[in-house]
């Protein structure tokens, strides 16, 4: 049996028992347009997506069928931002012009408070209250937002199975051997055609624990493991883009191993996109935590992403600021997607940088009224390095979007540009 992602799709996998073959679409073949062109394609109308051709057949539920990723296609996810637009890139944390101006900064500070601390301490002080100042006055109407009744589920008009686009899952996986059976449950509670649905597990290589349990789960239909060899960084984003380079859908999902999402967000989303104007090519998911009672820390978790994705995102979206993603739950149009570069290997929070590129690049990201309910961590010893490597992240996107701001206010406009710095 042959089962193709989409029409004309330069990739195909063959079905049976035991194998999948894939051959990497865009890496050393010259069949696929650069994953990063010099300049960032504006949005351009939206045409209906192909149906995919697929053989009703289904192939055997016995496990995922691994794939070894191409050493190129890794090599491809690793290199392609840095080296095509290296000042949207994290690979290297400051740039001179940077390190000089912070540096001024530091030495006009000292000097000032020296000469005339009063005067020093009124300026720093004014500095800080300015942008604080203006994002307590955001976050207040994320708050109005939250006393309004919540958003009544989409009633749009459901697109027939034959106009749904194809879709590829993305789920990386790392130690996460505990709850494959769990993801493989959520997995199969999506009501999506199968047969405009691909699955994409992705693990790494020396992840033996992990390998063995989905080789033993039964996943659903049109799912496979795409395994990645040992490359630095071993970040979640560069097995993003490694498992992107495979995949020809039309639409491209992101989740995590723990999530549980809305059995109809794919449809939901296939609908929304289909409604929304053509610039908007990525739509967030509201996440929310299903263990709020374990303790008091997931608890406080559970009223923070209530806050974000029911009160502060939706602000956001109102003012017309690039959207900070979350990392699960995103759909993205696969073609804005590969045209605005995927996802930073180098960014521990590749999620929220990336909505920040969509927004420069011309697109926009809007939030989908659909929900993903996920984990939170239960004790300090799990919180704290998640929160380490969020705020970490979020520097290196404050970091990255700074260094040319004139290129950046001319990108995403005066107003939405001191709204990223106040956001970041």
């Amino acid at each position: 049996m042959v089962c193709r992602s989409g029409v004309d799709a330069p990739w195909e996998y063959a079905c049976d028992q035991t194998t999948v073959v894939l051959t990497p679409p865009n890496v050393g073949d010259g069949s696929a347009p650069s994953r990063r062109p010099d300049t960032l394609p504006r949005p351009g109308p939206r045409t209906p997506p192909p149906v995919p051709a697929h053989d009703d057949r289904s192939p055997s539920r016995q496990g995922a069928p691994e794939r070894l990723a191409h050493p190129e296609a890794v090599a491809s996810a690793i290199h392609t931002l840095a080296q095509t637009r290296p000042e949207l890139s994290a690979a290297l944390p400051f740039w001179w012009r940077q390190v000089f101006a912070f540096g001024g900064l530091l030495m006009v500070g000292v000097a000032g408070a020296i000469a005339a601390p009063k005067f020093t301490a009124l300026c720093v002080l004014l500095a800080i209250a300015a942008p604080f100042s203006a994002l307590v006055l955001v976050r207040l109407m994320a708050f109005l937002r939250l006393l309004r009744p919540g958003p009544a589920r989409s009633t749009a008009d459901k697109l027939p199975d034959s106009s749904l686009p194809s879709v590829a899952l993305l789920i990386p996986l790392y130690r996460e051997a505990a709850i494959v059976q769990q993801l493989a449950d959520a997995l199969e509670r999506l009501d999506y055609p199968h047969t405009h649905r691909e699955i994409f597990i992705i693990v790494e290589e020396d992840d033996a624990a992990t390998r063995v349990a989905l080789a033993r789960c039964q996943m659903p239909v049109g799912t496979s493991t795409l395994v990645v060899p040992p490359a630095s960084p071993r970040t979640k984003p560069k097995a993003l883009n490694v498992a992107l380079a495979y995949t020809r859908a039309d639409q491209v999902v992101v989740y995590d191993a723990e999530d549980l999402p809305d059995p109809g967000q794919l449809r939901a989303a296939a609908s929304a996109f289909a409604a929304v104007p053509p610039e908007t090519v990525c739509l967030q998911a509201r996440l929310f935590i299903h263990n709020a009672r374990d303790s008091w820390l997931s608890a406080q978790f559970a009223l923070e992403y209530y806050a974000l994705f029911d009160g502060v995102l939706p602000a956001y979206q109102a003012l017309g600021l690039p959207l900070p993603l979350g990392g699960t739950s995103n759909h993205f149009d696969r073609a804005a997607l590969v045209s605005c570069g995927g996802w930073d290997p180098y960014n521990v929070t590749e999620d929220a940088d990336l909505g920040v590129r969509i927004g420069r690049a011309g697109f926009e990201a809007r939030m989908l009224n659909s929900e993903t309910w996920e984990e939170a961590p239960a004790s300090f010893r799990h919180w704290l390095p998640q929160r380490t490597r969020w705020l970490k992240g979020w520097m290196q996107t404050w970091l990255v979007h700074a260094r040319q701001p004139l290129r950046a206010m001319g990108e995403l406009g005066m107003a939405r540009y001191v709204g990223f710095n106040l956001v970041f």
